[in-house]
């Protein structure tokens, strides 16, 4: 059985330093190697997003009030899963200088701002991995020699999140002669077929984005989300068509979430999609946004809320779905 982490840390090890904002060269936080020890690459993104959330949520004091070298502390602490958190607030509640106690709570502060930074390289790094898996569950099925070698072609300048071109280059071709010569070892539950998971209709709720754009609608919006520049390059007609049909064999990255959420609601609006394309994004896990990680419904539903109706990007998408409305009114 072969390891695909480990094949990756031969091409471009992990770091066990992380340079902090100011230059200075720190220890990982034990959370990051933590994580590295979850060999399931989806619980390994579940325990770093739980932490980044926890830690962007938990303020470290609610107020402090010092007069004649004593204080008074209100302290709100937010447990982590499989990692004993206030250990720092503990230290801080013991101090009797308040001098001393003020340094902790900076310490605290750049301790968790660090961590937040840490969880997202690993983020990128986790997401490439997880690419990986599901290009050589597609490969690992076609049957042809030559078959297989014109699916990895497709790969060849594919840039990673973490990975550089060559790096994930690298990385895939080790992986693929690793695998031909003996089973690999993919820690997480299979995918149906060569695609994102098969969704089921369960409390009637539908299983796909059930798309009614045709072929010149599509290219009308591919043109539209190239302007706008929505999706990282190379991004084609065919990707396009291929995540409305819930058929990627590989996610696609995302430069901006409201646009994308501005996009779809769009497309909802005028019944060119369903309702619950929020909750197939986030069980079809098709897309990355920016910070390399998943994209899930909460993400969603929270930049819904943010979108600006007078941003120009939301004005051409806009503009498009409604020309798209009113040319298959008149055809």
């Amino acid at each position: 059985m072969i390891n695909i982490d480990d094949i990756a840390d031969s091409i471009r090890p992990r770091h066990v330093i992380f340079k902090n904002p100011q230059g200075e060269d720190i220890k990982l936080c034990e959370e990051i190697f933590i994580a590295r020890d979850i060999t399931s690459l989806r619980d390994r993104e579940k325990y770093l997003c739980n932490i980044i959330e926890a830690e962007e949520r938990m303020p470290v004091c609610k107020f402090i009030n010092v007069t004649s070298l004593k204080y008074t502390i209100g302290l709100t602490i937010k447990p982590r899963k499989g990692q004993p958190s206030g250990h720092e607030l503990q230290d801080i509640m013991s101090t009797p200088n308040p001098f001393e106690f003020l340094n902790l709570i900076h310490a605290a502060k750049r301790r968790s701002l660090a961590l937040i930074e840490q969880c997202k390289m690993e983020l990128k790094y986790t997401d490439d991995l997880h690419t990986i898996e599901l290009i050589l569950e597609s490969y690992m099925s076609i049957d042809g020699k030559y078959q297989k070698q014109s699916y990895l072609l497709n790969f060849g300048n594919f840039t990673g999140h973490y990975f550089n071109k060559n790096e994930f280059s690298q990385v895939l071709q080790a992986i693929v002669k690793a695998s031909d010569a003996q089973p690999l070892h993919l820690p997480r539950q299979p995918i149906a077929t060569n695609k994102f998971h098969k969704l089921s209709k369960v409390n009637n709720r539908v299983s796909s984005f059930e798309s009614t754009l045709d072929q010149r609608q599509l290219k009308q919006i591919f043109d539209l989300v190239v302007e706008i520049g929505l999706f990282k390059k190379p991004f084609t007609v065919l990707d396009l068509t291929n995540l409305l049909e819930n058929s990627l064999t590989v996610p696609i990255s995302v430069n901006n979430n409201r646009d994308l959420t501005a996009l779809f609601d769009c497309l909802y609006q005028e019944k060119y999609i369903c309702k619950n394309w929020q909750s197939v994004i986030n069980k079809y896990r098709c897309l990355i946004g920016p910070t390399g990680a998943v994209i899930t419904s909460k993400n969603l539903s929270a930049t819904k809320t943010n979108i600006s109706t007078k941003s120009d990007n939301f004005k051409k998408i806009n503009k498009i779905i409604e020309k798209l409305s009113i040319t298959m009114i008149k055809s």
